[in-house]
């Protein structure tokens, strides 16, 4: 019992850590940032489309993804801070090009999606396969996903759990021992002998 926790704790610390490193890998290499640094041909005229950032206050605006001359999507658009902020990525599949958006900072509840062309312009689809992880992924590098209890919770989490465990323990043993100590055969004897010497004598 008493090593079982610290097992335990291994186990999923391991597995958190193979997700950590799977978001990074996935934030790498489909993640685009800064937002000028996406390159994607949505509407196949083998052209790149243009991706702006247009702020209209000091950390908050506007998307916009432009086709040629054309605008074919706006978005809200926020950049607090590198792990507060509107999150974008490229998915290529079968000469396709998806923008994926994860945004919990201008949406609430946060957006999580991915958007295709659809002859005209880019329209919101359910993100497939890859996408799911890739958004889940960007959402883990932000204050309002996963970022704040990776990176800050989770170890106090851990040791506070891990601390309470073993107070607890320490206890349960405390009171286990102190109740055999009261039950064991010289106790019991010193208590009969000491009950014994506060009976009166019987007259002879």
């Amino acid at each position: 019992m008493a090593i079982a926790p610290l097992i335990f704790d291994r186990i999923v610390s391991e597995r958190q850590r193979q997700q950590d490193a799977r978001d990074d890998e996935l934030v790498k290499e489909y993640e685009c940032y800064p937002l000028d640094s996406c390159a994607a041909d949505f509407n196949g005229d083998g052209l790149p489309a243009r991706f702006e950032g247009a702020k209209t206050y000091a950390v908050t605006g506007e998307i916009k993804v432009i086709e040629g001359k054309k605008e074919v999507l706006r978005l809200a658009y926020d950049h607090t801070d590198n792990t507060l902020r509107t999150h974008t990525a490229v998915h290529r599949e079968n000469d396709k090009a998806r923008l994926l958006i994860y945004d919990g900072a201008s949406h609430k509840p946060p957006l999580r999606a991915a958007y295709e062309w659809n002859g005209e312009k880019l329209v919101e689809v359910k993100p497939a396969g890859v996408e799911e992880e890739i958004l889940s992924a960007m959402a883990a590098h932000d204050d309002t996903g996963g970022w704040n209890d990776r990176a800050v919770f989770r170890p106090i989490k851990r040791m506070l759990n891990l601390g309470a465990y073993y107070v607890l323990f320490i206890v349960a043993v405390a009171i286990v021992f102190h109740k055999k100590l009261r039950r064991s055969p010289g106790n019991a004897a010193d208590s009969a002998g000491a009950t014994r010497s506060k009976l009166p004598d019987r007259a002879v």
